[in-house]
């Protein structure tokens, strides 16, 4: 089963042809289900679609779609495990735009929860922190054990300003203190990371040993082949142990490009 992230773009490309272009795309990948940032509408060629707060927003849309398997919005409060009768809504402190929370149903399994999650600039790390805080409940109850969490973070850890590393690292790693596992680093640990070729791709300016960072965004403003990692995938262990390749169309000549500034990321499990 595969799962995508990627941001669209479309709160700057507003051409009705353009965006259904980029939904066809999207939906030729052959994947089961994306999350999607900056998705701008109408959302096309999807089965099903869970759009996060803000439902009338045409541009800055953050959303879970399906191409096959039933999906449900996450509608009713959570109540952890130990929380004897306590309940929380999600979303609740999440910037408007920045969330979605859909529920997969499979077949003689359990269901995965699956988040799309934007890094909404002017404080990018403040809209990751206030959704995690929504989040944070769901990972105490039966759900919280299969859960995909995905999108366009923009998160710069790969920096070479070390004030924001030094501020963008912790709030990573506050995601993986609730059981999630970074799926990029995963799938390189076993050797299951396939990346698009990039004639020139200059080192990571982190200078960490076990960097883990791939090239996600080009931006008009970026040097060529500059270090650019603003997407993440992340699953918790029951699913990232299921990983069996992750996929980033990130090549000098992936179609991508041409629809957006950022590249999809595919994960696929063994479910």
């Amino acid at each position: 089963m595969q799962f995508a992230t990627w941001n669209l773009s479309h709160a700057v490309k507003k051409s009705p042809d353009r965006r259904a272009s980029a939904w066809r795309y999207l939906a030729g990948l052959g994947i089961d289900v994306a999350m999607v940032q900056e998705a701008g509408r109408p959302i096309t060629d999807v089965r099903t679609s869970i759009v996060g707060p803000k439902r009338e927003a045409k541009d800055w849309v953050t959303a879970v779609v399906s191409y096959d398997p039933p999906i449900r919005e996450l509608d009713q409060p959570v109540s952890p495990s130990w929380g004897r009768g306590l309940e929380f809504r999600v979303p609740d402190a999440a910037r408007d735009g920045t969330l979605a929370v859909a529920i997969v149903e499979l077949p003689a399994a359990r269901p995965v929860v699956v988040v799309s999650l934007y890094g909404m600039l002017r404080y990018a790390d403040q809209s990751v922190l206030r959704a995690a805080s929504d989040l944070l409940p769901i990972f105490d109850t039966p759900l919280g054990k299969r859960v995909v969490l995905a999108g366009d973070l923009n998160i710069p850890t790969h920096s070479n300003n070390m004030s924001e590393r030094r501020r963008a690292g912790p709030i990573l790693a506050l995601l993986e203190s609730f059981g999630l596992c970074d799926l990029v680093r995963r799938a390189k640990e076993k050797e299951i990371l396939k990346q698009g070729v990039q004639e020139h791709l200059e080192s990571c300016p982190c200078g960490l040993p076990d960097c883990s960072h791939v090239r996600t965004h080009r931006h008009g403003r970026h040097a060529k082949g500059a270090m650019a990692n603003n997407d993440y995938m992340y699953a918790t262990d029951d699913l990232a142990d299921r990983l069996e390749s992750l996929k980033i169309l990130n090549g000098d000549t992936d179609q991508s490009w041409g629809h957006s500034d950022h590249a999809p990321l595919i994960a696929r499990f063994a479910l």
